[in-house]
């Protein structure tokens, strides 16, 4: 945890020494486009075209880039850095940058984006002095300018029951579904200390008495959307507890058995329970 991730002078600082090299936290666009796809085909077939989406702590990350390229035709991107956004600003002109801090939006309109997408902002700013009221901060916006009956689709690589609270924060008065998707970079060779699975939370704004978004769906909520290739609890369960056998198995490999005969001979003499205590000589030859 760095409290550093708060100022912008620490990201600034950040991008200025990164050069072209590019960072995608979780996960890249290909990993999570099925699961984007299966949540934006509920606001209709005409989503890509038509509707804007905001995209918060944008970073240098491929991500939206990416997603330009899938056929999403109106992101605006937001960052904190000014170093990031323009950079940005010259590799990717055909989209929106905007230095802004995704806690305080003021610049952007009430009601103005049918769709915005946090991918693990939330994670950074839970390192942030005061986190609780910063992650307050970053949902009410969020609320804010979304119309009514827009999605907040949001990632995170905590688990639900450790950032449920946030979501229902100030008491916003959208509907909340969460789904474990794989961690596509999770394998049993190189990354099996990272979580085998992230949370993807979708927060529905209630659409009140216009009567507009959610691409036609009258009475959608969150509650009422399936993403195929999500995972129920008892799976993740199951991923989580083959994960661990592997690092167990690992961690047991790599003691031998003269590491285990000096903690045991240490133990002995420690005690005084017998007589018999192998030298570190005599330890070095088994």
């Amino acid at each position: 945890m760095s409290q550093e991730y708060g100022t912008t002078e620490y990201w600034d600082n950040r991008y200025e020494m990164s050069g072209d090299d590019v960072f995608d936290w979780l996960f890249s666009y290909s990993n999570v486009k099925p699961f984007l796809d299966a949540v934006y085909a509920y606001r209709g077939s005409d989503c890509k075209d038509k509707e804007k989406f905001l995209l918060t702590g944008a970073g240098n990350a491929p991500f939206s880039p990416d997603m330009y390229a899938d056929g999403y035709c109106n992101i605006v991107n937001v960052d904190n850095s000014t170093v990031v956004i323009d950079q940005m600003k010259q590799k990717h002109p055909e989209m929106e940058w905007k230095v802004m801090d995704a806690l305080d939006m003021k610049e952007l309109p009430d009601e103005s984006f049918e769709n915005v997408i946090d991918k693990s902002l939330i994670d950074t700013i839970l390192c942030y002095p005061e986190s609780i009221k910063c992650v307050s901060n970053l949902m009410c916006e969020a609320y804010r300018v979304l119309k009514p009956g827009g999605f907040l689709l949001s990632f995170s690589l905590h688990p639900w029951r450790a950032i449920e609270d946030h979501y229902t924060v100030d008491k916003l008065p959208w509907t909340v579904q969460h789904f474990n998707i794989p961690n596509a970079r999770w394998n049993e060779e190189e990354n099996v200390n990272r979580c085998v699975v992230h949370c993807m939370v979708l927060c529905i704004k209630p659409k009140g008495d216009k009567g507009e978004g959610s691409g036609g769906n009258e009475e959608l909520v969150a509650s009422a959307v399936e993403v195929p290739g999500a995972l129920t609890q008892s799976e993740v369960e199951e991923r989580t507890k083959h994960a661990n056998g592997i690092i167990e198995s690992r961690l047991f490999a790599r003691v031998n058995a003269a590491f285990m005969l000096r903690c045991f001979s240490n133990a002995l003499e420690k005690h005084e329970i017998l007589n018999f205590v192998l030298s570190d000589e005599e330890l070095d030859k088994v």
